[in-house]
């Protein structure tokens, strides 16, 4: 019965995009087209201009003419039969027909030989707007279409393993009297309790040990522990993608090109795209160097498969490779991936869960070199998925080596499985390496905060600090958020920019505005927002002065004050550190801090924001505290 609705409502919501689309098509592009065809053969006939008017998204004229000894009024302009504000056609023809008008001059209309009383003024072809209007109703036909088939082919969803993860049993078989007894016939045992208590369990051997090898290793290049890299699947994909998006973009360009006006510098717009396709061939050519160049580089897993709450290492074998010299680093991340947007804007997204970077050992070979490693992988972390499709989880094992000439650079996709198991040999600890340079990184910033010498921290990228006497100064300048601000600004300002095309493009053309009115309310709602982000954001500062038994904090909006707060150190009962977001993913994340001083009355002021680390947040706080008690 689930299934039965599933499809229905599938069935029902794909055809009324699918609907949309063909209706809206047949109102605008298809009638455009056969227009165009039926009048390119009608015979020119000279007529008398009545009036003229119009606006930016309309043409109107009046005409009378002459023909096979009868005479005709008519008031078609243009092919299409709906406005639109696309280009500088309307203002062109209604700049020239106004000159005509007032000349008194006579102008040539097209005739339908089979009906004289039809006829048009302009039969020439918008190739421009005729496209975007077919790839505006494609979307809507092709997202209906698509959830039409995929509701009726789709898979029903299989169920989830009943038993916990591998981890939690192997933790459960030996703290319990259980252990004397091997691990697979405690699976066994396990297994026909959950039956006896009425749970159905839909694959049993994948249960026991070799079960569960024999389910994952069932996907292609688990097989074994020698897992092969993307490379060769990823340059045949992007010379793929490459070839694709030159064959359209070239042929879109030259099409809208032919069209174009002298007047019309801004339909060179379009040249961006076959720039794109240019830079992507470039991509595709050093991609395939790189393949040329280092051929199938080999990870041999230690232990296979990687285990969650307890190790993922082992060796690459680089063969024709002797650069120990060379600066090699490996990356492993847990991947969450998933699919954002709908229709056209649609895309495959991606969110780090966890990731540590470092370098290998690296070592020579008989026929190369070799890389070994090993990291220490966290429990609770999601598993490997072996069915990879719509939303799901991955591990990666990235390696870069940077070499004269072409740089090493490969990716994996693992198997990794909450299985707690340790490398049987010693390797490079890359956790360690992480755990150290975090220490090193913490004893330097502390030291420096001590010393005063706050430049030789990253205080110093959104701050300044300036000691007046026993007091001290805190400058958060403006633009000091420049990431964020640049991205606020990108949203903003392309959204904003796709909403007042959108609107202008289809205003006063009836059922077709809107649809697009329909269509522009998220892009008008997420350019509001990204505008209003953007200009406070950049604009907004923070003088924070501790001196004289008082704290003093002065927040503006470029010079207009919109916060101002002096208080007494004896009313800070407390500094706490609190996370107000973060830049950048996986080894790259960086998470920014505000420090707040919490008052005796409950009220609470920040002192300090845009500290970057944990670390260095719960320091500086410290050392706010002593400079308010001391001042």
């Amino acid at each position: 019965m689930l299934r039965f609705i599933s499809i229905l409502f599938g069935l029902l919501f794909g055809g009324v995009f699918a609907g949309a689309g063909i209706f809206v098509s047949m109102q605008t592009s298809v009638p455009m087209f056969r227009n165009y065809q039926e009048a390119k053969e009608w015979p020119p006939v000279s007529a008398r201009l009545l009036s003229v008017s119009g606006n930016n998204s309309s043409t109107k004229a009046s005409y009378q003419y002459r023909y096979n000894g009868g005479t005709y009024q008519n008031d078609r302009v243009y092919i299409a039969g709906f406005n639109d504000n696309i280009g500088s056609y309307h203002s062109e023809l209604q700049a020239k027909l106004n000159r005509m008008y007032r000349a008194g001059r006579p102008v040539n209309v097209y005739v339908n030989p089979q009906n004289p009383a039809d006829s048009i003024l302009d039969k020439s072809m918008r190739w421009g707007m005729f496209t975007l209007t077919v790839v505006f109703c494609s979307v809507f036909i092709i997202i209906g279409l698509l959830v039409m088939v995929s509701s009726l082919f789709a898979k029903p969803k299989r169920r989830q393993k009943v038993l916990p993860n591998l981890l939690r049993l192997r933790k459960e078989w030996k703290a319990g009297p259980e252990s004397r007894e091997s691990f697979v016939s405690f699976l066994e045992k396990r297994r026909s309790q959950l039956l006896l208590d009425g749970e159905e369990d839909p694959d049993p051997s994948a249960h026991s040990e070799s079960g569960l090898k024999q389910d994952w290793q069932g996907r292609k290049g688990w097989e074994r522990d020698a897992i092969r890299s993307d490379a060769q699947k990823g340059a045949i994909g992007i010379w793929l993608f490459a070839l694709l998006w030159n064959g359209i973009s070239y042929t879109v360009a030259l099409m809208l090109l032919a069209d174009w006006r002298q007047q019309e510098w801004g339909a060179l717009v379009v040249l961006i795209f076959p720039l794109a396709g240019l830079l992507l061939l470039y991509h595709a050519v050093k991609r395939s160097l790189e393949l040329r160049r280092f051929g199938v580089v080999v990870y041999e897993m230690d232990p296979y498969p990687g285990a969650i709450g307890g190790h993922v290492g082992g060796r690459l074998k680089i063969m024709n490779l002797r650069e120990l010299s060379a600066k090699y680093t490996v990356l492993l991340e847990c991947v969450y991936t998933y699919v954002s947007g709908s229709g056209k804007n649609r895309s495959r997204k991606e969110r780090i869960e966890w990731a540590e970077k470092g370098q290998p050992k690296a070592a020579m070979t008989a026929n190369g070199m070799s890389l070994d490693f090993v990291f220490t992988v966290p429990e609770n972390l999601p598993e490997a998925e072996t069915e990879q499709s719509g939303n799901y989880h991955f591990w990666r094992l990235t390696v870069k080596g940077e070499l004269p000439g072409i740089d090493l650079n490969r990716s994996y996709n693992i198997p990794v499985f909450a299985t707690g198991e340790l490398c049987r040999s010693a390797y490079r600890d890359i956790s360690r390496q992480v755990v150290e340079a975090k220490k090193r990184e913490s004893e330097v910033s502390k030291a420096a905060i001590e010393r005063g010498h706050f430049d030789e921290t990253a205080l110093a990228r959104s701050m300044r600090i300036k000691r007046e006497g026993r007091g001290l100064l805190l400058i958060f300048p403006m633009f000091r958020n420049k990431i964020l601000t640049l991205i606020a600004l990108v949203f903003g300002g392309g959204f904003g920019f796709a909403t007042i095309s959108i609107i202008s493009g289809f205003s006063g053309s009836g059922l077709f505005s809107i649809f697009a009115y329909l269509f522009v309310i998220p892009f008008a709602i997420v350019a509001f927002l990204g505008t209003v982000i953007g200009i406070y954001m950049p604009l907004n500062n923070l003088r924070v002065r501790i001196e004289n038994r008082q704290v003093t904090v002065l927040r503006r909006l470029f010079f207009i004050p919109i916060f101002y707060k002096k208080v007494e150190k004896g009313e800070v009962a407390s500094l706490t550190t609190k996370r107000m977001g973060s830049t950048g993913q996986g080894v790259n994340k960086i998470e920014h801090f505000k420090i707040h001083a919490h008052l005796k009355d409950g009220a609470t002021i920040t002192v300090a924001e845009s500290v970057d680390g944990a670390d260095l947040a719960e320091q500086f706080a410290g050392y706010l505290k002593k400079a308010i008690r001391n001042c």
